[in-house]
């Protein structure tokens, strides 16, 4: 069940959410571990590329999957959970955004992936309310 100010929307999970979350988290994943590349020590280099590779993989697969599931329909179908959704994620990306430039004016740069974490992982607590999947909260922590 999804929640949206008020109003209660059932939402069993399917093929095609699924499919979806694959591709969001596969794409994030391929771009974290690739990001942790970057400056890597050299015997890290190979599980950070395999990293890179399986987050691809579960990107192109829930791809797949989500193409596959005609006639499913996501709980991002109802305009007042799509609207929540882009409102928690709005304000993410900008907090992510003003952490940065605050950090690099500091010069602590070398802080910036602490802070994208931090945000990163606190938006799961607003978005479990969105989706009613508590199971997004534990994501908050980790």
């Amino acid at each position: 069940m999804c929640s949206t100010e008020g109003v209660v929307i059932v939402s069993t999970p399917n093929n095609r959410s699924r499919g979806i979350v694959a591709v969001i988290e596969g794409v994030f994943a391929f771009m974290w571990f690739g990001w942790g590349q970057a400056e890597a020590p050299s015997w890290l280099t190979v599980p950070l590329l395999v990293g890179s590779a399986a987050g691809l993989a579960v990107a192109l697969l829930g791809g797949l999957v989500a193409l596959r599931a005609t006639g499913q329909r996501s709980p991002m179908a109802d305009p007042g959970v799509r609207r929540r959704y882009n409102l928690i994620v709005g304000v993410e990306v900008a907090l992510i955004l003003a952490g940065a430039l605050a950090l690099a004016a500091a010069g602590l740069t070398a802080w910036t992936p602490v802070w994208v974490c931090a945000v990163v992982g606190l938006h799961f607590i607003p978005l479990a309310r969105v989706f009613s999947g508590l199971f997004l909260v534990p994501l908050a922590g980790g």
